[in-house]
């Protein structure tokens, strides 16, 4: 029986999270669900949000009865039909760090095949030609989160805060939970080549979404 619905948002420890669920329920019960991404333009859930939920209601119903754990870049009003005993938890990031990171492994030689990054390297976009694209600037507050109210999810940290908020995770599910350390590109290590106008820019675009940031990892 499913216990924990897990919201991987991109560049926030997510991998991290999907091992730590591994570790504590066996990765044979944990389901993986990338394939309608929020932050995808042509995904099911943007094109077709209600065929997509109906998806979601089918793949759920039809889960093998040992799935304990459902891990992945999801919608999360899709999952309003479950029982709110199920935990919805989440790790957010900064969002200029999300953003910075974001851009540098979508400029990585990765398969093609996302609009969003094909549309970065086609036009090849500066950092903050990156971050005003809507889906980008708004990653938090329309995209992943958009009509989802902070009472909705069970548990909501940010990278920084897991060391100290990782004891109530652990209480609420009733599992022994440890965080592997994610290979993820720092804020630090990218402010060689990053200046403080181009810093102060990015802030400026992220307003909305730092200020969700702040708003959700503080309540």
């Amino acid at each position: 029986m499913v216990e924990v619905i897990s919201i991987h948002v991109t560049k926030c420890a997510g991998s991290s999270l999907r091992l730590a669920l591994e570790q504590a329920y066996a990765p044979a019960t944990v389901f993986l669900m990338h394939g309608d991404n929020p932050a995808n333009p042509i995904s099911r859930t943007n094109i077709d949000p209600e065929g997509s939920a109906e998806r979601t209601r089918q793949l759920y119903e039809g889960l093998d009865k040992n799935v304990q754990a459902i891990h992945g870049h999801l919608d999360v009003k899709k999952f309003r039909f479950i029982s709110r005993s199920v935990r919805r938890i989440t790790i957010l990031r900064h969002p200029i760090e999300r953003t910075i990171s974001h851009y540098y492994f979508f400029r990585q030689d990765h398969p093609s095949g996302h609009p969003i990054r094909d549309y970065l390297l086609r036009n090849d976009l500066s950092l903050l030609e990156f971050a005003r694209l809507p889906v980008i600037k708004n990653f938090y507050r329309q995209v992943f989160f958009g009509g989802v109210d902070r009472s909705e999810l069970d548990f909501v940290s940010s990278i920084e805060a897991l060391p100290q908020r990782l004891p109530t995770l652990c209480a609420l599910l009733d599992r022994e939970i440890s965080l592997p350390r994610e290979n993820v590109g720092s804020l630090r290590a990218m402010s060689p080549v990053i200046s403080d106008e181009v810093l102060e820019s990015l802030a400026n675009l992220l307003t909305d979404d730092i200020d969700f940031y702040q708003d959700w990892t503080t309540a």
